[in-house]
């Protein structure tokens, strides 16, 4: 079975019981969602975190010193993003003249 969701669902314990269900996720997040790149993949994806708040903040101290400190303990989900930016916009194709 495939989720689907739009952002606005992407919050950690929303994903959390959509990935208790067994089912594969396909997920839209919001534009300003940290997505850092954990591994990248040979295909051009990479693995990042999805953590609960108090969470959130260790691992952003944590990115914040280089990565050079153990990781922090944090509860989160490894996820694929497959892309997080947004193509280019759409292209003013009007046929008026100059």
């Amino acid at each position: 079975m495939l989720l689907l969701a739009d952002r606005g669902y992407d919050g950690f314990e929303a994903l959390r019981e959509a990935a208790a269900t067994g089912a594969d996720l396909l997920w839209r997040v919001q534009a300003g969602r940290l997505l850092p790149v954990i591994r990248p993949l040979p295909d051009g994806t990479h693995l990042t975190w999805i953590t609960d708040r108090r969470s959130a903040d260790r691992l952003a101290k944590w990115q914040q010193r280089g990565r050079r400190t153990a990781l922090p303990v944090m509860t989160a989900l490894t996820l694929r993003v497959i892309s997080c930016l947004p193509g280019p916009g759409p292209t003013d194709q009007s046929t008026d003249g100059p």
